[in-house]
């Protein structure tokens, strides 16, 4: 993870079993339609080049790829783009998702999706949901979100075991 991932939209790559594809630079909008919708592969493959998305298909149908590859390389694009651990990023993804107030407020702040990265517009959830909170439920979010999910990849069956 890196901030300047986090504060510039920028390509980076992650490596998806021994495939190294890159990820285009993106607006945290089409990070959020990745991320609610099916992460493993809106993700890795989804969000990169078609020649890449090739690559993994290829990799997949070959059989040199497997689920957990595209989740580890999932969180890692989510954790490079996000600049924070990749759960972080699904959890304030999947509040905002479940719960519309909290891009309303953000919209009246001026924080538009189309206009900012993964990392700012995860900031200023973050920053949002706990400006209305009292300091005893502020800790108890925090440690909730910071908490890593149990279990390994493999256990997940989809990024909305994450959501509280």
């Amino acid at each position: 993870m890196s901030l300047g991932s986090a504060v510039r939209a920028q390509p980076f790559t992650v490596t998806v079993g021994g495939v190294t594809v890159t990820v285009e630079a993106a607006m945290a909008d089409r990070w959020l339609d990745a991320i609610t919708g099916n992460p493993m592969t809106s993700v890795v493959p989804g969000m990169c080049s078609a020649e890449d998305r090739r690559a993994v298909g290829l990799a997949l149908i070959g059989g040199e790829l497997s689920d957990s590859d595209l989740w580890e390389a999932a969180s890692a694009a989510i954790a490079e783009a996000s600049g924070r651990p990749w759960w972080e990023a699904v959890r304030l993804a999947g509040i905002a998702d479940q719960n519309r107030i909290l891009l309303g407020l953000m919209t009246l702040e001026g924080v538009h999706a189309h206009t900012v990265t993964l990392g700012a517009w995860c900031d200023a959830a973050f920053v949002t949901v706990l400006r209305n909170m009292d300091e005893k439920k502020r800790t108890r979010f925090e440690a909730d979100l910071m908490i890593p999910p149990g279990g390994s990849v493999d256990d997940l069956t989809s990024f909305d075991a994450v959501v509280w």
